[in-house]
């Protein structure tokens, strides 16, 4: 009988103390499941923090990429336009100034005006063609 009384003391014993173990192991298993998921929802906010900030920037890049492309356009239509209107400019007054020398020889050539004069006028219709450009 004591055998028996002591065999079932030592079994309760023994069964409390894997009751316990258990509840123990259950304990730490469930806060290592709250921990993990924490830090698993901590590592995914972050993450779309990071990739948030990423398209941001992206967006960004993109933005002043495109500005700079416009502006580039702008500035070499600008430019051949300019180009365009000298070559114009250019080509007209030439002719101009051609047919004006003409006659100014034309007019020295008859007597209208000296020798010296016409030399003189003509160059300063080149050095004011010259000038223009």
């Amino acid at each position: 009988m004591e055998n028996n009384k002591l065999q079932e003391l030592t079994q309760k014993l023994y069964n409390d103390g894997l009751e316990k173990g258990r509840s123990e192991a259950e304990r730490l298993v469930a806060e290592a499941k709250e921990q993990a998921a924490k830090i698993v929802a901590d590592a995914r906010a972050e993450a779309e923090a990071i990739n948030k900030a990423a398209e941001l920037h992206a967006e960004d890049v993109a933005k002043n990429a495109m500005t700079e492309i416009t502006l580039a356009g702008r500035q070499a239509v600008s430019k051949i336009k300019t180009e365009l209107a000298e070559a114009v400019i250019m080509k007209s007054t030439g002719e101009a100034v051609k047919a004006a020398i003409k006659k100014i020889d034309h007019a020295a050539s008859v007597g209208i005006i000296h020798k010296n004069n016409a030399a003189h006028k003509k160059s300063a219709l080149v050095k004011k063609l010259n000038a223009s450009m």
